[in-house]
């Protein structure tokens, strides 16, 4: 028994007399883009500074970003980077106790299982995958944690990890309606542009704007015409200086070097101006990158609606027969747009319909994704016929959709336990409706027929045309008068050609 107590003691002296440095010369990761920190986020758990891009990490990984930028996130393309637009999206979170904080970022095994090869930094304000660099590899395996100490005893650090302190499960938010990528940029006619962009140019076929910060007006958006366009966003290379430009004045690009010659673009397409501008970036080190951009006539969908209960969902006092309409759909419009609901506004009056007008935001993640909203509509059914009733959905900026829905009644003689007489659907009560009818409504422009209306023609207008007719009649005579005083002289002068041969032959 003193045998296996001194032995015991002789091992916690050598641990004690290990030196911590030792860690990291000693660990054997076979990965060198990694470097050992001394902030841990859990207890014996190595936290990895990834020294390259694209470096290899494992499930169960503890890794620092800091060194990659000063990105908003990460985003998977898929396994091979084969989709174009992101099929998964991490947002940081600087909370120090957050697996999401790039100080300390988990590989959670929750989210990275199923999702291995390259992810890329994302930066909220771009959807293609060229427009980011990679921040990491994933692989699929768990990587075996092993400590050497001087003395040369080897440790599983893998047995250690099962047993650390995990940070509470994540609840994962509801998805109110699926991401809805369409482009790099989407604009509603009757709003400005914002993006963290240094320059912005923007080509069309007929329009463009040129040499604009990264904020544009609503005035000046507003001189497009409503179609696609090339947007490219122009930053300042190593020596910090942005060395093509556009002088307003003259209509030329620019450039602020002595030698470097501008280019007039007078009567030239902004496409064509787009291929100039191009060429002449190429010559300096000014980084430029191109987006899609589709400038769109707001507009507003009705893509789902579903009964529910009232509950704590809103702060609408319940009354006997209430329920609430939860409706989702997308809209083209900028993040935090009004849009407003109304049932059955044909039937409102101008005092009504204030009253019974519900609001939301629209919500929007990208740039280029639409934007998607869920409002919740509380509805009576017991003050309601049974009949079709409609919800009518609008912008603040424009655009608007109608979207129809039954409110029924079970037979008198039904028993559903648990379940409203009245209901809206056409099916049971339980049993949501999600894919409402929409209708548009057309505008309906009356024409008037035009009927010909006859005014009889003056004194003057009848001797101008009378005088025209006697010219027309004198000119005919005289014609025919020339006509025969050339055929006279014509069949005199055969005449005397027969006369002339004729005394000819006698002689």
């Amino acid at each position: 028994m003193g045998a296996v107590i001194l032995l015991l003691a002789a091992l916690c002296v050598v641990v004690a007399n290990a030196e911590p440095a030792n860690i990291s010369s000693a660990s054997n990761i076979s990965d060198e883009s990694y470097v050992i920190t001394d902030e841990p986020l859990y207890e014996f758990t190595p936290v990895y500074r990834l020294s390259a891009q694209g470096a290899t990490v494992y499930i169960n990984d503890t890794v620092d970003l800091r060194g990659q930028g000063w990105n908003s996130g990460l985003a998977w393309y898929g396994k091979y980077s084969e989709y174009e637009y992101p099929r998964y999206i991490i947002d940081y979170n600087f909370n120090p106790y957050s697996a999401q904080n790039p100080k300390q970022f988990y590989i959670d095994p929750v989210v990275f299982t199923g999702r291995s090869g390259p992810w890329y930094q994302f930066y909220g304000n771009t959807t293609e995958r060229n427009g980011n660099l990679i921040s990491f590899k994933v692989k699929e395996e768990y990587r075996n944690y092993t400590l050497t100490l001087p003395n040369g005893q080897v440790f599983n650090m893998s047995e250690v990890l099962i047993n650390r302190t995990i940070i509470e499960p994540r609840v994962p938010k509801e998805v109110i309606m699926p991401e809805v990528p369409i482009t790099g940029y989407l604009i509603a006619k009757g709003e400005s542009l914002t993006t963290n962009l240094s320059k912005v140019w923007i080509f069309g076929n007929t329009k463009g704007l040129y040499d604009k910060t990264g904020y544009i007006t609503k005035e000046q958006i507003q001189t497009l015409p409503v179609g696609s366009y090339k947007l490219v966003r122009q930053e300042p290379g190593n020596n910090t200086i942005i060395e093509v430009g556009y002088d307003s004045t003259t209509n030329q690009l620019t450039s602020p070097w002595k030698g470097v010659a501008s280019i007039p673009l007078e009567g030239l397409q902004p496409m064509m101006v787009k291929d100039l501008f191009m060429g002449m970036v190429g010559k300096t080190d000014d980084i430029i990158e191109t987006y899609n951009m589709e400038f769109e006539e707001p507009s507003i969908t009705i893509n789902r609606y579903d009964e529910v209960d009232v509950g704590t969902r809103t702060v609408y006092k319940y009354e006997p027969g209430m329920t609430l309409l939860d409706v989702r759909g997308y809209s083209n419009v900028a993040n935090g747009t009004k849009l407003y609901f109304i049932i059955d506004p044909n039937k409102q009056n101008a005092r009504s319909i204030e009253q019974n007008t519900y609001t939301t935001e629209a919500i929007k993640t990208s740039h280029g994704n639409k934007s998607y909203y869920r409002v919740y509509i509380p509805i009576n059914k017991n003050l309601m016929t049974n009949e079709m009733h409609t919800i009518k959905a609008y912008t603040e900026i424009g655009g608007f959709i109608f979207a129809d829905f039954p409110v029924s009644e079970m037979p008198a003689d039904s028993f559903i336990p648990n379940a409203s007489a009245k209901y809206i659907g056409d099916r049971n009560p339980w049993v949501p409706t999600p894919t409402p009818e929409v209708r548009i409504q057309k505008e309906i422009v009356t024409v008037k027929e035009q009927v010909p209306v006859l005014i009889p023609p003056s004194d003057a207008q009848i001797s101008e045309a009378a005088q025209r007719i006697i010219d027309d009649q004198n000119r005919k005579v005289e014609g025919l008068i020339v006509l025969g005083i050339v055929g006279m002289f014509i069949l005199a002068f055969m005449g005397w050609v027969i006369y002339s041969m004729w005394r000819a032959k006698r002689k």
